[in-house]
C-alpha cells in the first residue's frame, strides 16, 4: 500500500472546507495510507504553545519551525509520495535535504500563478523550489513551457478538479436569481458587478462570498444584492443552482486558463457566463456549445439579456458542460495520477 503525505491548508471545522481536505479523503477512500501536514497554521509550528499570544513572533521563527516539523514527519513517515498543495512555507533547502535522504516522489500543485507575488500568493522560495520537485502539476497550459524552461523535469496539465461527492444530488428547484456570483470580492469583481447592477437594475442578482462588506460604502445598491459569506460543499452547489446565470470573471492570473468555478459550475449543471479564455473556448469546453463567454462589460450585458430570453439554450449548454467535465472530478484525476505512478497526462490533451 502506497503511503501519501498531503501538504496544504486544512479546514478547522466541519462547516469549513479547504481543497486539501478533498485530496486526503479521496485518497483514503482509495485505500492509500494517507497523512496530512498543514503548513499554514501556527498550531502546526508551535504545538501547545500556540494557545499563548504568539503574534509578535517573527515570520522567520515560524518558517523554521514549520520546516522542522515537516522534515521530521517526512523522515518518520517515509511517504512514497509527498503531494504539496501550494506549500508557500516549505523552503527549498528543506526539500533538497529530504530528496537526498528519502526515496519519496515530491509533487507540487500550485493553485495560483507561482510567478505573481500578489494577494498573499507565492514568494521567491516557491519559484526557487520548482526544479526540486519530481513533478509539477499546472492548471494552466500557458504556464507549462515556463515551468519547463526553469528546469522542472515533469510538468503535467492538471485542471482544477472538483470533488464529485458534492455534486451527486441536485435539488429540483426553480432558480431564484437571474444572475449570481459566488466568490471573494476584489476591485475588478466589484467594478464588474457594479456596472451590471447599474445597467440591469430590474434583474434579481445574488452575490455570495467573503470581503464584500469592505465595499459596502462604495456601492450600496450592489451591497443590497449581497446574500451572505462564502459557503462550501453541498451548500455552494445549492447556491450555484439557485441562479439562471452564474458569472465567472477570471482574475488576472487565470486570464488564459480557467478557475475552480469553471469546473464546479459545469459539474453543478448550471449555465455560466465566463471571461473569454483559450482554455474555456477550446480545451475544457467548446464556445457556444458548453460555455458562453464575454470579452468586456458591454458584451456581458448583451449576453445576459439574450440568454435570459433563451432558457432552452442555457439548459442545453449546461447539460453539455456537465458531460464535458465528468473526467475532471478529483476522484478520476487522482486515481489516474497514482495509477500511473505519480505521473499524469490529461485525457483531453
Amino acid at each position: 500500500m502506497n503511503k501519501i503525505l498531503i501538504v496544504g491548508e486544512r479546514s478547522t471545522s466541519l462547516s469549513g472546507y479547504a481543497y486539501a481536505d478533498s485530496f486526503v479523503e479521496i485518497l483514503q477512500n482509495y485505500g492509500y495510507q494517507v497523512r496530512s501536514f498543514d503548513c499554514t497554521r501556527v498550531e502546526t509550528a508551535f504545538g501547545v504553545l500556540s494557545r499563548f499570544r504568539l503574534n509578535r513572533i517573527s515570520a522567520s521563527i515560524f518558517s523554521y519551525l514549520i520546516n522542522q516539523r515537516f522534515e521530521e514527519l517526512c523522515t518518520s513517515f517515509e511517504p512514497d509520495f509527498c503531494f504539496v498543495l501550494k506549500g508557500d512555507t516549505i523552503l527549498p533547502k528543506t526539500l533538497s535535504r529530504l530528496k537526498k535522504r528519502l526515496k519519496t516522489r515530491f509533487i507540487l500543485f500550485y493553485p495560483d500563478n507561482p510567478f505573481l507575488f500578489t494577494n498573499g500568493n507565492s514568494n521567491p522560495g516557491v519559484v526557487e523550489s520548482l526544479a526540486l520537485y519530481d513533478v509539477v502539476l499546472s492548471w494552466s497550459l500557458a504556464l507549462m513551457p515556463i515551468l519547463t524552461s526553469l528546469g522542472v523535469r515533469h510538468v503535467c496539465y492538471f485542471p482544477f478538479g472538483y470533488d464529485a461527492r458534492f455534486f451527486e444530488h441536485f435539488l429540483p428547484k426553480e432558480p431564484l436569481y437571474d444572475v449570481g456570483f459566488i466568490g471573494t470580492a476584489d476591485d475588478e469583481r466589484f467594478e464588474l458587478l457594479s456596472q451590471i447592477v447599474k445597467r440591469l437594475p430590474l434583474l434579481k442578482i445574488g452575490v455570495w462570498g467573503n470581503r464584500w462588506d469592505e465595499y459596502k460604502d462604495q456601492d450600496e445598491i450592489l451591497y443590497e444584492r449581497y446574500c451572505g459569506s462564502a459557503e462550501y460543499k453541498q451548500q455552494m452547489v445549492d447556491r450555484l443552482r439557485a441562479c439562471k446565470i452564474v458569472l465567472n470573471p477570471l482574475r488576472l492570473q487565470n486570464y488564459t486558463a480557467h478557475n475552480m468555478r469553471s469546473l464546479e459550475a459545469a459539474a453543478a449543471e448550471v449555465f455560466q457566463l465566463a471571461t473569454y479564455s483559450h482554455e474555456h473556448a477550446d480545451i475544457l469546453f467548446t464556445e457556444n456549445e458548453s460555455i458562453a463567454m464575454y470579452k468586456d462589460v458591454d458584451d456581458l450585458e448583451r449576453k445576459i439579456n439574450w440568454y435570459l430570453d433563451h432558457p432552452e439554450e442555457r439548459i442545453k449548454m449546461a447539460a453539455e458542460a456537465k458531460k464535458r467535465v465528468e473526467i475532471y472530478s478529483l476522484q478520476k484525476m487522482l486515481k489516474l495520477f497514482f495509477d500511473r505512478g505519480g505521473c499524469f497526462c490529461s485525457p483531453l490533451l
